[in-house]
């Protein structure tokens, strides 16, 4: 298989893929064509592409269109000498550190040796040249050329392979959170046809103590809004009743979701529980953000309202958190109220009856009205 020949002007910077064998450029440059030829054939078997160039001019405008293994080059030349080329490729940073040999038939003086050293040469082969000589020479420049490139696709190709494997993970989170968003829509969608249609949403009570998961949703949202403080102010005793505790997470966890998404980030969240008498307990959330508007007031626990929504949280919220977390409430026998000023902030209050009620028994949750908060804020 002959080596691939490269007149002044082709160039081999075409994309390699890594399943390709790596093909080191050799630059042959002299001024007589026979001598080219000559070389051509010499270095034909190492099945390397071969650039010839008939001038030091020529040779440095192929340098700038890839890069070589090696260069060749005859010393006397016409025009730019063999010695000022050499001197000019070393001017060049691409170019500097290419490996160059001289080949000549120049007096075999010491002085011209020296100054091709002196230009960078690491070799310096007189006329007539010996075939094998010089491939091998020739061979050790390729390979050590092919080798650097090697390492170079090796970095490339980890390099890429990282940014696939980051591009899968930042595709696979945001899948991950789109399915989080489709399911909380379809949840709060499926509640809502609940609430509307279905007669209200369905509650499973069993015991438990309401403190103790007041201080699991605390602990939950201080974790996730390090830079904010919840303080929580939970009762002595233990708040023990027959509740659907996920379902009045659901509850504390918009409660707080709003007080921290409307409040400024250098100001506390608070959460407090109390016993309101042996039958119901009061859960209240306070913030300390601007007051919900008045007229809202009235209309904040009807479906698709934003109290106070800025333009962000409006793009973010469907309006279906208060109307759900009332319904819930009311599932449980219970009350949900708020009281918002601008002197005490904005407090929401939920009472819990402990116990289901009984058709026709009054719970102890509808004397709870939303004067009391007052105190609270």
């Amino acid at each position: 298989m002959s080596g691939k020949i490269s007149r002044l002007g082709s160039s081999s910077s075409a994309h390699v893929s890594s399943a390709e064998p790596i093909r080191a450029r050799i630059l042959l440059v002299d001024d007589l064509p026979a001598n080219l030829l000559a070389l051509k054939a010499i270095l034909e078997p190492l099945e390397q592409e071969l650039v010839l160039a008939h001038s030091g001019d020529e040779a440095l405008l192929a340098l700038l269109q890839g890069d070589f293994a090696c260069i060749l080059m005859d010393v006397q030349m016409p025009g730019l000498t063999g010695l000022e080329t050499a001197s000019l490729i070393r001017e060049r940073e691409r170019t500097r550190h290419i490996p160059l040999l001289f080949i000549t038939a120049l007096s075999r003086e010491a002085a011209y040796i020296t100054r091709g050293y002196q230009q960078g040469a690491v070799d310096y082969l007189l006329k007539p040249v010996d075939p094998d000589i010089l491939r091998s020479k020739v061979q050790v420049f390729v390979d050590l050329h092919v080798r650097g490139e090697q390492l170079k696709r090796q970095a490339l190709e980890i390099a890429e392979h990282r940014r696939a494997q980051e591009e899968f993970l930042r595709a696979a989170e945001l899948e991950q959170q789109l399915v989080g968003i489709v399911g909380q829509i379809a949840d709060l969608l499926l509640d809502f046809t609940r609430a509307r249609l279905g007669g209200g949403i369905p509650v499973s009570r069993r015991p438990g103590d309401l403190n103790e998961l007041c201080r699991r949703i605390a602990d939950e949202f201080q974790a996730a809004h390090p830079r904010r403080l919840l303080l929580s102010e939970l009762s002595r005793n233990a708040l023990q009743g027959e509740w659907d505790l996920e379902r009045v997470a659901q509850v504390l966890a918009n409660l707080l979701d709003n007080a921290f998404k409307y409040s400024p980030e250098n100001t506390p969240v608070r959460l407090s529980t109390q016993d309101k008498d042996t039958e119901s307990v009061l859960i209240d959330v306070h913030n300390l953000g601007a007051p919900i508007p008045g007229h809202l007031l009235p209309l904040l626990f009807e479906p698709f309202r934003r109290g106070g929504a800025t333009d962000e949280t409006a793009r973010t919220s469907m309006g279906l958190g208060l109307y759900i977390a009332h319904e819930i409430v009311q599932s449980h026998g219970g009350s949900i109220s708020v009281h918002s000023t601008a002197e005490a902030g904005t407090t929401f209050r939920v009472c819990l009856s402990r116990s289901p009620r009984h058709a026709g028994q009054a719970s102890p949750c509808h004397e709870e009205h939303e004067a009391s908060l007052s105190e609270a804020g």
